[in-house]
């Protein structure tokens, strides 16, 4: 076990190589996939507040009109689940 990383430079460059390697391995639709999966991963880990004042942050122009947040709202708002959301978080 003597070719384990003996510092945190080490194993860092270890990481990034073999990220590297298995990028290089991945095809258009995996990459697609990986980074819908990971926006996801990262969005439902918001509270709703969290992810309103993020997409507004990101997507609007400024224009009191030009509000994708509302838009996506006005999408799903006949959409049902059996397990309401508290909206208090």
């Amino acid at each position: 076990m003597s070719n384990l990383p003996k510092n945190a430079a080490q194993l860092d460059a270890i990481i990034e190589q073999y990220t590297d390697i298995v990028l290089e391995r991945m095809d258009y639709q995996a990459l697609e996939q990986y980074v819908y999966d990971s926006l996801i991963d990262y969005y439902s880990k918001m509270s709703k507040v969290e992810l309103k004042e993020h997409i507004i942050e990101m997507e609007n122009s400024g224009c009191p009109e030009d509000n994708l947040f509302d838009e996506l709202a006005e999408n799903v708002k006949d959409l049902e689940d059996a397990i309401p959301i508290d909206y208090n978080g």
